[in-house]
């Protein structure tokens, strides 16, 4: 399971939860996020991202493709249009 910190969450509280939600489970299969289980993976996931914001990079753009409908930067533009015609 994914790394809470070192205090005992809830359920409702703990990031472990999302690795139950249906929809998350693309996101875990794509490799796009690497799973943390203690503070010293954390740091190494920070710190190694810090160094290379393009580690990954082609996961997470497969990933955005597989799940987002629009790639434009426009969906704030769109979401708020729709609101408005409401």
């Amino acid at each position: 399971p994914a790394f809470d910190g070192y205090k005992r969450r809830p359920a409702y509280r703990s990031i472990k939860r999302f690795e139950e939600f249906e929809h998350f489970q693309d996101v875990l299969k794509s490799g796009a996020l690497p799973r943390a289980y203690s503070f010293k993976q954390l740091d190494e996931f920070i710190g190694n991202y810090m160094k290379d914001q393009n580690i990954f990079a082609d996961s997470r753009r497969i990933l955005r493709e597989r799940s987002c409908s629009f790639l434009d930067g426009l969906s704030s533009e769109r979401i708020l249009s729709e609101i408005k015609n409401v």
